[in-house]
């Protein structure tokens, strides 16, 4: 009865879904910089990070590259089915209290494993950068807008906090690295 248990217990696991299946790992690491500033910095990490794992699993993220991976073996040829199997292959967390996320894909090959979860590392990394700059560039024309019409402290003001948004969008390629890179299961 014992064994019964402790068998259906594993199989109850998370990591059960992982059994007989080659996994990657991989991780992606945010500078502190961007909750420094904060008045509550481990209440933003925590919903930054939160936000960021939603966001690895976004569609723009997984549409970005599901579309090369048609052609490999054991990969539906359909995109739905293809997304929904990345998608459930996949497990994002975020490493105790670091601004780490930690990542991993489970497939039974584990080149697709690797090669998945190479994939999706890099379209994250350069989709959050684009919508970086995007957000960072709507700021500045809006700043632009109101500086043409600002005078005195003002316009000093918004100069200040125009320059403040050019240095965050030339610094936006040091908020996010590749902290480890994918391993070979």
């Amino acid at each position: 009865m014992t064994r019964l248990l402790l068998v259906a217990a594993l199989a109850a696991s998370p990591d059960a879904q992982f059994k007989g299946r080659f996994v990657s790992h991989g991780a992606v690491v945010f500078d502190e910089s961007i909750i420094s500033l904060e008045s509550q910095p481990a209440q933003v990490a925590d919903l930054m990070m939160q936000t960021e794992a939603g966001v690895l699993l976004s569609d723009n993220v997984l549409y970005s590259f599901e579309r090369g991976l048609d052609s490999v073996a054991g990969m539906p040829k359909e995109p739905n089915k293809r997304y929904a199997v990345i998608r459930q292959a996949t497990t994002v967390k975020r490493r105790g209290q670091a601004l780490i996320l930690d990542v991993e894909v489970a497939f039974d090959d584990p080149q697709v494993s690797r090669l998945v979860c190479s994939k999706l590392l890099t379209s994250f990394i350069e989709e959050r950068l684009e919508r970086r700059a995007v957000v960072l560039e709507r700021r500045l024309r809006l700043i632009d807008e109101d500086l043409k019409k600002a005078k005195g402290a003002r316009a000093e003001q918004l100069k200040d906090e125009r320059a403040r948004e050019e240095r965050k969008l030339r610094d936006r390629f040091n908020e996010l690295r590749l902290l480890e890179a994918c391993t070979e299961p």
